[in-house]
Order: structure tokens, then sequence, then C-alpha cells
């Protein structure tokens, strides 16, 4: 790669393919609410993995060292991390709080959105979830704090994955479904198929 990297050359825009703007906001939801599930999914996994440990080290069977399942484990949080960051984040374009700005702007027909708009801005606001996650973003992952420095040897970035409440992700998952259903009359598939606990033991630990 060379010094004049352009961005655009290797990441094409089909932006232009949308018919309307109600097409583009029709997507964007939909890709919100899609990724919601799966940071659902891996959420799950990750919790999963966590109690299959602890088990293990009460029982005193505690697996040799896997770089594998090291780097498997860290994803997890990374992928929670990373997705979560830019649908709460305030102001980019892939947030669920821009989404409801298209949406006030774009079906001002459609006096059902108000309420929907309302509980997801009032959720947003009160969150601890939320708060926690962009504390994490600006000391951990977006840059490390110099302050927070031995914390992350002495911690590790996976502490936010304590305040990461599969309950509240669900919460989030029935608004954004609320948010589509009442823009567009149509529902969103709720239905998604976890892993097995077998499966997930399997895949960690394997050996």
């Amino acid at each position: 790669m060379n010094d004049d990297f352009d961005f655009v050359q290797y990441n094409q825009n089909f932006d232009h393919e949308f018919a309307d703007k109600h097409e583009w906001l029709d997507v964007h939801i939909n890709l919100l609410f899609n990724e919601l599930k799966d940071i659902w999914i891996a959420v799950h996994i990750f919790n999963t993995v966590d109690k299959e440990w602890d088990k293990r080290v009460q029982e005193k069977d505690v697996p040799d060292y896997s770089i594998v399942r090291t780097t498997l484990y860290e994803s997890l949080v990374y992928r929670v991390f990373l997705g979560l960051s830019k649908i709460f984040s305030d102001s980019k374009e892939y947030s669920l709080r821009k989404a409801t700005n298209q949406v006030e702007q774009i079906i001002r027909d459609n006096k059902n959105t108000g309420q929907v708009i309302a509980e997801v801005r009032q959720k947003l606001d009160n969150s601890v979830m939320v708060k926690v996650i962009r504390e994490y973003r600006d000391k951990f992952f977006a840059h490390l704090d110099k302050k927070s420095a031995m914390s992350y040897v002495r911690i590790g970035f996976s502490s936010l994955m304590g305040y990461i409440d599969e309950r509240e992700l669900d919460e989030w998952l029935l608004l954004t479904r609320k948010l589509y259903q009442d823009c567009f009359g149509r529902e969103l598939s709720y239905e998604s198929e976890l892993p097995t606990k077998e499966d997930i033991i399997y895949t960690f630990f394997w050996r």
C-alpha cells in the first residue's frame, strides 16, 4: 500500500443504489437491529465461557493456556464493544440516536413514531450501561488513557463485560424493532438461534 491511500478506492460507496431516503432509513434501522442481535449472541457466548471457566477453577480442572482460546475470548469483547459503541454513539451516522433524528425528518407524517422515539432517547440518556460503554471507549479502546495504562495490564479491558446486561440488550432489540414497525408497518424477525452450551464449551475448551 502506498502513501496516497484512498479509502474510497478500497471501500466503494453504494449509497446511490437507494431509491430514496425512506429506503435508506429502512436498511439503516434493519442493520442496527441485526447488529444488536449479533452482539446479544456474542454476550451470551462470553457469559457461558466465563461461567464454565469459574466452574473449572473451583473444580481445580483449569485447562492449559491456549493462545487460540485467549484470542477467541478477547475478540468477543471487541465485537461487543465496537458494535455497541457505534450503536450508542451520539454523533455518528450509524447510531440509534441518529436514526431517531432521521425518522423525525423523513417520516414526518407518521405520528405513531413519536412515542417510541421518546422511549429510545430517554433510555439512551439514562442507561448506566450506555454511559459505561462510552467511558471505556474514551479510556481503553479509542485511545489508552494515561491513568488507565496499569489498569489495562492488571485488570484488562474484558472488565467491560461485567456491565453488559443481556436483559437490557433484549430491551434495546424490542425498542429498535418497534421503531422499525412504526416507521414501515412491517416486523423484523426477533427469532435467533443461540449456540448450545455444548457447542460453546467444545469450541473454547476442546482440550
